[in-house]
């Protein structure tokens, strides 16, 4: 049943036709049925007095083997109802066949045969109430209010129209009340009926034939009743009795059978409209009927008009009733429909607070309640003072907050970047927008500023963020790199934040803590490194690199002892690109990895000759980035293994920056690797020493092996005070090497003065472009054998095996 109490076909539990029964079967055979019925009950009214009882008995078997066979046919999911159905119609035949021949013998008294077919009604009643599956509480009595209602103007028609014109003309005798209680309880049959049309709401055949069949029940003991005097006993006043258990045989026959044999009443408290209409006319039939009544009633009649009085007065009260529960029930759903706009009032509030909430952290940093990225992009491309306002757009990194994160954990760097975002934010207007971009960088819009006054407030964010933050009892110091893109009106904000991330590029670039002003000249700049990056790619596939390398000199006796491997490249159909342009690319892209692997096999494989024959080793840079992969020493040592290089033969230069600038954690693991070289003899040198973290603490810390001085100090020759300070610089570090236990390199000497001025100042082992430039491997092996060239140390085992100079 649907919602609405209408009934409609699920076909529970194998209800319906039998599995293959075909439709038009079923036609057929109601279409036979029916002609064998009237054919029958035709029969009946015109055969003789003698046949009549036995046709109209055949009439009922007929309907009865109706109902079985519909059963057996459609199968519905309970029969029960149709069994006390079944139940009725032969205990009628039965009733029926007993008073015709208690008449035709005259046994009995009229009393006693008229109370037989009285036993039909409690079966038909209980088969009634059968029909329905599942009841509510609530629904039967408004159930039985509503079928009060309607019982009771058909109690009103049938008293006016049958019972008070029989007791006024027929003497009140037993068969009088016989046949009065049988149309009362026809009444009543007809009642449950339509009681279930109106709960149920059921639209089937079947049930409308159930319907009729009672009502055609009620007519024919109605008809008895009218002529009882004159025609009692005619065959024709029981041919509405018998049309009865016909109609009855058809519901079952028909298919929509199985439907009406699960009905469930409706829960709707609210009357339809149709049943409104019905109330509305018991109600005023019983009204007229009263008024007819009163009419036309005697005064010795005052009884009859008291019955009739006593009806309608009754179906007011139902009614009444009837309304106060609808009434009742209009009050509760106002009370609940008040109650539910309420409960939605407060959910739109809730849900208005929510989007509001919602809206706001799509828009915001959740850790800072800055403006997020999407934000920014949206006021970059809505100015606040119009189309042609200047304005300025800031991007941030905050250099250092990397190492403070990973040594004093993420809930520290958390607060630092909320104290952070905190003095941005004190620092610009209320219509500038401040955001967090992710991680530790920032951005800021600025409206209404000028190109200058950009610049102004970039150099005081620069200088604010300075100070230091207190977090976590202690204090902890940033500087800041800034891009500064200088803006008129709406611009595209993909664009705007890819200028100022160049910008911000420069300002890390030219040694951070500073502001860098976005030119064209970076995207053009970004551009080439692009096209560069997309070479390096496949650079070591077509073979597009090559090592040159540059002697190491012992200036004792010019010889060569060691060799440094320098990276080339040259792509194909191009010209060679710089090592300071490639370099720095491939290591914030990661190539450097895959690059710095080949390098490291390629110079063992070119240095494995040079050290068997003349005890030259080879030095290999390697950046921070290789350090920092943890498989780094089997790389090394696996080149060593496929090269046959000793270990001795091999260093590896790393600068301090690589060394230092790692963090904490990352420059014990670090340490360890190198650890594990340098047992295998592999010897660890510092390149470009004295620019970056040059200590005692430092040096002592790290498995150091030599120190390589920067070219910057190797300038030592001539008068000037830049050489005198050189000059001091470097005999520094000579000092600090010797009392240290570490051999030093000079880089970059490029005159004979120079390599003078070292040898004065006890300096060993030198390279540069005075001595020899970077030159391929084949020119090396030239060179080596021949001493004119370049001076080698002793064939055989040099200075490395005897442990005394390092190969370089």
């Amino acid at each position: 049943m649907s919602e609405s109490g209408t009934t409609i076909d699920v076909a529970p539990r194998g209800a319906g036709r039998r599995r293959g029964a075909p439709a038009s079967g079923v036609g057929a055979l109601m279409g036979w049925y029916l002609v064998a019925v009237m054919v029958t009950s035709g029969g009946a009214i015109a055969a003789p007095a003698g046949l009549t009882g036995g046709l109209f008995t055949v009439v009922e078997l007929v309907g009865l083997a109706a109902i079985v066979l519909g059963l057996r046919h459609h199968r519905p999911a309970t029969g029960r109802a149709w069994w006390f159905f079944a139940a009725g119609i032969g205990v009628s035949a039965i009733t029926h066949v007993v008073w015709w021949q208690l008449k035709e013998h005259g046994l009995g008294t009229p009393v006693a045969r008229d109370a037989l077919p009285l036993l039909v009604h409690p079966l038909m009643a209980l088969g009634l109430a059968a029909l329905v599956r599942q009841r509510h509480g609530r629904s039967r009595w408004e159930g039985l209010l509503d079928a009060g209602v309607v019982g009771g103007g058909l109690a009103a028609l049938a008293w006016v129209l049958f019972v008070e014109r029989s007791l006024a003309h027929v003497p009140h005798n037993g068969q009088l009340a016989v046949t009065v209680t049988r149309l009362l309880l026809d009444l009543i049959l007809l009642v449950m009926a339509l009681r279930l049309l109106l709960t149920t709401r059921v639209h089937t055949a079947s049930f409308a034939l159930l319907l009729v069949a009672f009502g055609a029940l009620l007519a024919s003991d109605a008809a008895t009743l009218l002529q009882i005097q004159d025609v009692y006993g005619h065959p024709a006043a029981h041919t509405g009795w018998h049309l009865w258990s016909a109609l009855l045989g058809a519901a079952a026959l028909h298919p929509s059978m199985a439907r009406t044999t699960d009905l469930s009443e409706s829960d709707e408290p609210v009357p339809s409209r149709g049943r409104l209409i019905i109330f509305t006319v018991s109600a005023f039939v019983a009204s007229v009927l009263t008024v007819y009544a009163a009419a036309r009633t005697t005064p010795d009649r005052w009884a009859h008009l008291l019955v009739i009085a006593l009806i309608a007065a009754t179906v007011s009260v139902l009614s009444v009733l009837r309304l106060g529960i609808v009434a009742a029930v209009a009050h509760r759903r106002a009370t609940e429909l008040n109650a539910h706009a309420a409960q939605l009032g407060r959910a739109l509030h809730e849900q208005r607070l929510l989007q509001d909430q919602l809206s706001h952290y799509a828009l915001h940093d959740p850790l800072t309640n800055l403006a997020n990225r999407t934000l920014l992009q949206r006021n970059l491309e809505r100015p606040a003072g119009g189309p042609h306002a200047p304005r300025g757009l800031l991007l941030l990194d905050l250099d250092g907050f990397k190492d403070i994160n990973d040594s004093y954990g993420h809930p520290v760097g958390d607060e630092l970047l909320v104290q952070v975002a905190h003095r941005l934010s004190g620092h610009v207007r209320e219509s500038d927008t401040v955001a967090r971009l992710g991680g530790d960088e920032f951005a800021i819009l600025l409206e209404g500023r000028t190109a200058q006054q950009t610049t102004l407030t970039a150099e005081r964010v620069v200088t604010a963020l300075q100070a230091p933050f207190r977090v976590a009892d202690r204090d902890l110091y940033l500087t800041t790199s800034i891009g500064l893109l200088p803006l008129t009106g709406a611009i595209d904000a993909a664009d705007a934040l890819r200028d100022v991330d160049l910008a911000l590029y420069a300002a890390k670039s030219g040694g951070k803590n500073r502001v860098a002003l976005y030119h064209p000249q970076l995207r053009a700049n970004q551009l080439d490194l692009t096209r560069i990056a997309t070479g390096l790619r496949h650079a070591t596939q077509r073979q597009e690199f090559t090592l040159n390398y540059q002697p190491v000199i012992d200036l004792t006796n010019d010889a060569v002892i060691g060799v440094e491997a320098l990276l080339r490249w040259t792509p194909s159909g191009g010209a060679p690109v710089s090592p300071a342009d490639f370099i720095p690319l491939a290591e914030e892209t990661g190539l450097i990895v895959p690059i710095g692997a080949w390098v490291l096999h390629q110079a063992c494989v070119d240095a494995r000759a040079w050290h068997e024959r003349y005890g030259v080793g080879v030095a290999v840079n390697v950046s921070g980035r290789q350090l920092r992969e943890p498989d780094f020493p089997e790389t090394v040592l696996d080149a060593l293994r496929r090269s046959g290089l000793p270990g001795s033969g091999l260093i590896l230069e790393i600068t301090e920056t690589a060394l230092v600038a790692a963090g904490a954690a990352e420059t014990t693991s670090v340490i360890e690797r190198l650890e594990r070289l340098r047992q295998h003899g592999i010897r660890i040198a510092v390149d470009d020493f004295g620019t970056g973290y040059s200590s005692l603490s430092y040096l002592r810390q790290l498995p150091v092996d030599i120190l390589k001085i920067d070219r910057a100090f190797t300038a030592v020759a001539g008068d000037t005070e830049q050489s005198a300070e050189n000059a001091a610089f470097t005999r520094a570090i000579l000092q600090l090497g010797h009392t240290l236990d570490l051999h030093t390199v000079a880089e970059g000497v490029e005159t004979a003065e120079q390599a003078g001025a070292l040898r004065q100042m006890d300096c060993r082992l030198a390279q540069g472009y005075h001595f020899a430039r970077p030159m391929p491997a084949a020119d090396l092996t030239r060179a080596l054998a021949s001493p004119a060239s370049v001076r080698s140390g002793p064939a055989g085992p040099g200075p490395v095996d005897q442990g005394l100079v390092p190969t370089v």
